[in-house]
């Protein structure tokens, strides 16, 4: 049989055949489905170059018979899931292709016509109707064109975008389009410098520019230079993410404001995670292992250097930041027997090293002490940390120095001396439960994030009923592994409930159900795209995420892509409701409340069955970012901005999550009553408590309201705030 040695191109050009080129897509095919083996890549390219052999002995075979050829032997083969990620991979090639052919064409012109052509602005992640006006103002910003040749040139482009007949265009194409009429005016410009930026000149200026942000809004001047060369790189992958990563229905809703996918200026980055100092001390965790593994346990200052280098690391791959848990039993054995002054001094330390960079995410510091009920045998705290020690310390002893280390890092949190500000600093975590209330010391520490509280730092309670209190829908709340390890969430897609309720109308509640359904199946098919992406690009050997997928050489890898979570987040509940039974959720009755907690439970159950359908764990959770309410906000002023400025006049966003409006005339209790049962329904989400600092009642009177939750309600997480 002849060997197949030429491959023809799409552009006709005949090239060698390499098997080495099919291999390698393979191999991707298979690690993006969960199957590492370069080998069984090997034997299947070169079971799909003996089939074009036989197919093409007296031919020469195009690019796209090979891929037909690889897609046939990987179902063939019995390896579906590696046949679909090659096949999604083809087509965004496809697309990439389309995209820079449509960029190189030329329209003619046609009849004129008035329909409206959306702009696509990949950057900004917003899509808005072409303006002339707003094309032409951009021209003329700089100086160095005049205002009637700006107008000319607009008209001139919206003219070659009519003629050809789009409804939608990428902002690239339309800045392309007006080069190219000021190039036929015979206009002089300096096309190196004109051509060479991939965002839009107005972008790169609010980014370099604009007064008071990044970490010098306090002088009023322009953000650190590395702060804008990460915001606007982002702004180029965010655009590259929407244009050839994303399926086309998943961008474009994001786009238009359907739902919002988080961390597309970083496509290849995971949104949240958990690091244990126990992995550090190991040498697990990426960036934090010393000069060999139990290095970092052998003193509190090794390990809280090496903790703070695992903690940029891994901020550096997550979107929204990490939790670093268990900080008090790491350090416990370390500091058993350490006079109060040493101990300060560790906790100072702490708080230095783990606070965020200019720019970055704060991290969450989980300071919650231990319980001497906790016997030796299950507890990582009556076990020296070292792991060359086989030395113990005993449990009383060790919940004692947590105790005290807790308290240690609460007091120099409040005093801030010497440290970064407190929009740098880690945020204090310390759960709750009933064996915590019953102990003294742990009561002192909570005592003091009470104070912590009082004195203008928000403290989050996570609310530990235990296991006896554990329902099916507790199973939903676990964002991590059940045996304790440290946790993942791998991506977020939010839905927006206020346009899918204002597209139905009042009290077509089925109606709105069914659109919510049509929202959770393009969220997941996003997070099964962003799955296969972390999987191919991220996750494969020498990627950017290796470290953490795949594990240093020898050892286990500290997350594993398959146990991870993909939260499919919601947003404007508050509004949905209004616009479906024409109450909000503070001043609505009994039916309101219905309605609100039918609409959590019933996306609980979808989102549960979309995660099962596309194999990953699912969780439903409330989306308490401000900035996402408020541009999915912007997004349906621009779809109706007729309806949005008569149903809501006085707002600039939606209320987050599955919040009460913030503004809302109703006390604290009352807002406490409307919110607290939905959170049953959400794997995560927190209960926002803020308190008249007058009248909180003092440390006292704050305990007492986290104990109270901790008996008698179902939310997860409680942030307590003060004003």
């Amino acid at each position: 049989m002849r060997r197949l040695a030429l491959v023809r191109l799409r552009d006709g050009e005949t090239v060698p055949f390499e098997q080495e080129r099919i291999r390698d897509a393979i191999e991707r095919a298979l690690v993006a489905a969960g199957t590492e083996d370069r080998t069984l890549a090997f034997e299947i390219a070169s079971v799909v170059e003996l089939f074009l052999e036989k197919t093409f002995f007296d031919d020469v075979p195009d690019t796209a018979q090979v891929e037909d050829m690889v897609e046939k032997v990987l179902m063939d083969t019995g390896h579906p899931a590696a046949a679909k990620a090659f096949i999604l991979h083809r087509e965004r090639r496809k697309r990439l292709r389309e995209a820079r052919e449509a960029r190189t064409s030329r329209f003619q012109p046609t009849l004129f016509d008035h329909r409206v052509v959306i702009v696509d602005d990949g950057s900004e992640g917003r899509s808005a109707a072409f303006s002339r006006e707003r094309l032409a103002r951009t021209l003329a910003s700089d100086g160095t064109i005049k205002r009637s040749l700006a107008d000319d040139v607009a008209a001139g482009v919206e003219g070659r975008l009519r003629a050809a007949g789009v409804s939608r265009t990428p902002a690239s194409l339309v800045r392309a389009l007006a080069e190219n009429e000021l190039l036929e005016r015979s206009v002089a410009l300096d096309l190196r410098r004109r051509g060479g930026a991939v965002l839009a000149p107005e972008r790169l200026a609010a980014a370099l520019y604009r007064k008071g942000s990044g970490g010098s809004a306090a002088r009023g001047g322009a953000p650190f230079p590395a702060v804008a060369a990460t915001e606007l790189g982002g702004a180029a992958l965010r655009s590259h993410a929407l244009a050839e990563l994303l399926p086309a229905d998943i961008a474009r809703a994001h786009l238009d404001g359907d739902l919002h996918v988080h961390g597309l200026e970083l496509p290849a980055a995971l949104f949240t995670a958990s690091l244990r100092p126990a992995d550090v001390a190991a040498g697990t965790a990426p960036g934090g292992a010393a000069r060999a593994p139990g290095d970092a346990a052998r003193s509190a200052r090794r390990l809280t250097a090496s903790l703070g280098r695992a903690q940029r690391f891994l901020g550096a791959a997550t979107t929204e930041g990490v939790s670093i848990t268990d900080v008090p039993a790491a350090f416990a054995p370390l500091l058993v027997g350490a006079d109060r002054e040493t101990i300060a001094e560790e906790a100072w330390h702490l708080l230095l090293a783990t606070a965020a960079d200019v720019g970055g995410n704060r991290i969450a510091l989980d300071l919650t002490p231990l319980s001497p009920a906790v016997s030796p045998a299950n507890s990582q705290s009556a076990r020296a940390s070292d792991p060359t020690s086989n030395t113990t310390v005993e449990p009383d002893r060790a919940a004692s120095a947590a105790a005290a280390f807790s308290a240690a890092v609460l007091r120099a949190h409040g005093r801030r001396e010497g440290l970064p500000g407190p929009d740098l600093l880690a945020r204090p975590t310390i759960t709750v439960s009933d064996r915590m209330l019953e102990n003294a010391e742990s009561r002192e520490v909570l005592r003091l994030a009470a104070e912590a509280v009082l004195r203008g730092s928000p403290v989050v309670f996570p609310l530990d009923r235990g296991p006896g209190a554990v329902t099916p829908r507790d199973e939903r709340r676990g964002i991590g592994r059940a045996d304790g390890g440290p946790q993942l969430c791998a991506g977020r897609i939010t839905l927006n409930l206020a346009r899918a309720a204002r597209r139905v109308g009042r009290g077509r509640v089925e109606g709105f159900l069914r659109t919510c359904d049509r929202l959770v199946e393009m969220a997941a098919e996003g997070h099964v795209a962003r799955r296969e992406l972390l999987a191919q690009v991220a996750g494969a050997s020498g990627g950017c995420l290796a470290p953490l997928l795949r594990g240093p050489r020898g050892r286990d890898p500290l997350y594993d892509l398959n146990r991870a979570t993909w939260s499919f987040g919601i947003t404007g509940l508050n509004e949905a409701v209004q616009l479906l039974a024409g109450f909000e959720l503070h001043d609505g009755d009994e039916t309101v409340s219905r309605l609100a907690r039918r609409i959590v439970s019933y996306l609980a159950l979808r989102v549960k069955a979309a995660g099962a359908s596309g194999d990953f764990t699912a969780t439903l959770d409330a989306d308490e970012d401000r900035e996402v309410a408020a541009r999915l906000f912007a997004a349906d002023q621009l779809d109706a901005p007729v309806a949005m400025a008569e149903l809501f006049p006085d707002r600039d966003a939606y209320t987050c999550g599955v919040q009460v409006r913030d503004d809302a005339p109703v006390d604290l209790l009352a807002r406490v009553e409307h919110e607290e049962p939905l959170h049953g329904h959400l794997a995560g989400g927190t209960l926002k408590v803020r308190l008249a600092a007058k009248d909180a009642g003092g440390p006292d009177g704050i305990v007492a309201l986290l104990r109270k939750l901790l008996r008698a309600g179902s939310a997860v997480r409680v942030e307590v705030s003060t004003w």
